[in-house]
């Protein structure tokens, strides 16, 4: 067998990033351009300052993993943390914190129930929201204040040692 093409990884991330963009009552709270996606052609899709317009913002980043070779069943096991970072520009909690919070959870749903497919790839047997956590500081100091929170999310691959090769 092929190695899987794109990676498990980036396949994974494009579900989650397409899924959030495709869900209509996010998309009403997350202008299109609020959306970063990392794995478009800009090699630094982030915005170097940010206005108002420009919030709510929402970027799903990478947030480490692990890979056991070892795996049971001639399988490879790859976990993967992915973190949907919101950002509001906002302090009051339930203009746009909540209700942005409330809507990525709803959008992401679906791929938690691995009997309803939920458009994941095959070879991702987990997928679930762990945590949340929020602080009011300006972490990367483009200029803006709010809510800056982190919904978590883990993912379990298991990919056949044959595409490994």
């Amino acid at each position: 067998m092929a190695p899987l093409a794109p990676d498990p990884w980036t396949q994974v991330y494009e579900v989650i990033l397409s899924t959030l963009g495709a869900y209509a009552p996010l998309t009403d709270l997350v202008l299109a351009g609020n959306l970063i996606n990392l794995s478009a052609l800009d090699p630094d899709p982030y915005k170097k300052s940010v206005n108002a317009r420009d919030l709510p913002e929402l970027v799903v980043e990478p947030a480490g993993g692990e890979v056991n070779f070892g795996s049971a069943a001639r399988r490879t096991q790859i976990d993967q943390d992915y973190d949907v970072l919101i950002t509001t520009g906002d302090l009051r909690v339930d203009q746009v914190l909540f209700p942005v919070r409330y809507v990525v959870a709803q959008a992401l749903y679906p791929l938690t129930d691995s009997r309803a497919g939920g458009g994941l790839p095959t070879f991702c047997n987990g997928f679930k929201l762990t945590q949340h956590s929020e602080e009011k500081e300006d972490p990367e100091n483009r200029g803006h204040r709010g809510w800056h929170n982190v919904v978590r999310i883990e993912t379990q691959m298991h990919i056949d040692h044959a595409n490994m090769s």
